[in-house]
């Protein structure tokens, strides 16, 4: 049965049944009814539906393209008018709510079937093209900041350096500018991790073990992993070169697996670090809003944990550059931006799956080098 959720709003039972049998027919997830606009809007915050089919005529005080308007303004979740008329009248009030379609009653299967798939395809793109949007205007902004703090940190920097070398080892003033010279160094290092967000550093590519890579740095993460936390992994992968700056790929392992002991240092978990080649399936092409083509081959680094998981409103945002669930000292807020400029920047993709109290698992897909396709 398919993971979205269909809200039915009709107060004909008989209607209302008709569609649950339907939709449960065609493989969807109905809810229970709810037969007035007071009701949707008392209790869609905790139903979280991924889609409402909205009769227009309702018992209560709200009609139904009152209830669609009242939504609009509060949730991102697309609606189907059903109705048994179509007039200009009607059409031209309901347009204002921008519904996704009308479906006349009785409605035929075939068409539940092709509005219900179209509505719901339709509202997924939608919600990914705006990300990408939001993320190159943020990509943009943060890129002419770091251009032009890097300026100034140049002049910083350089300076701090020359009135080094012109100063005397027991001179006090040495130590104040060791101190400022730290501090530029650092902030240097994070105007490259800017950049990388923004895919605009440079980045040297060549053919990459990645398997390899991730074997070396097995070791380096049980030695810096908490103490409850048991690491394993699975390589698998018969093809793993890929063309890649090797140190940004290592980036990506880190960070991804500091994220998975962040998750779990509280109770303690299993981090699975599995590596294998992998094929594109329609599944992913929908999942990970990419233009590939099915059957592409790649190789998928899968890092999951046991962890306190996410819920889907944190899970929408964790790519965001600056957002962050730490304390706001502890974590920079960066981390995993800059893991996704990489991936991109690298021509791959990736996607998280997590829920409250069940753990998360990252999915890294990079295409094969040319020799290993």
């Amino acid at each position: 049965m398919s993971e979205e959720k269909i809200l039915i709003v009709e107060d004909c039972e008989s209607t209302a049944n008709y569609l649950i049998f339907r939709l449960e027919k065609l493989g969807y997830r109905p809810l229970s009814p709810l037969c007035t606009g007071e009701e949707v809007l008392d209790k869609i915050s905790g139903l979280k539906p991924d889609l409402i089919l909205m009769d227009v005529e309702l018992e209560g005080k709200l009609n139904g393209i009152e209830t669609a308007a009242r939504i609009r303004k509060k949730y991102d979740v697309p609606v189907l008018y059903l109705t048994s008329h179509s007039e200009d009248e009607f059409l031209q009030q309901a347009k204002i709510t921008e519904p996704y379609a009308y479906l006349i009653k009785p409605v035929k299967e075939r068409e539940l079937l092709a509005n219900v798939e179209m509505a719901l395809y339709r509202h997924k793109t939608e919600k990914h093209l705006l990300h990408t949007r939001k993320m190159e205007a943020l990509g943009t902004l943060a890129g002419g900041i770091a251009h032009n703090f890097n300026n100034i940190l140049v002049i910083i920097i350089g300076y701090a350096e020359l009135a080094l070398d012109d100063l005397s080892e027991d001179n006090p003033i040495k130590e104040n500018l060791k101190e400022i010279l730290s501090g530029g160094l650092r902030a240097r290092n994070m105007i490259q991790q800017i950049l990388s967000f923004c895919q605009i550093s440079e980045q040297e590519k060549m053919p990459t073990d990645i398997g390899s890579l991730l074997e070396e740095n097995l070791s380096l993460l049980r030695c810096s992993a908490p103490e409850n936390i048991d690491i394993r992994h699975h390589i698998t992968a018969e093809q793993r070169d890929i063309q890649a700056d090797m140190s940004r790929i290592q980036q990506v392992i880190i960070q991804l697996c500091i994220n998975a002991f962040q998750a779990m240092e509280e109770k303690g978990g299993i981090l699975d670090i599995r590596l294998a080649n992998t094929e594109i399936c329609p599944e992913d092409i929908s999942d990970l809003n990419t233009s590939a083509s099915a059957g592409d081959k790649y190789i998928e680094l899968s890092v999951a944990d046991t962890g306190h998981g996410m819920s889907p409103e944190i899970r929408e945002r964790i790519f965001e550059p600056f957002f962050t669930t730490g304390e706001i000292f502890r974590h920079s807020g960066m981390g995993l931006a800059v893991v996704h400029g990489i991936v991109k920047n690298h021509g791959g993709f990736i996607s998280v799956s997590s829920e409250p109290g069940k753990g998360s698992r990252f999915r890294v897909l990079l295409p094969l080098a040319e020799e290993g396709r």
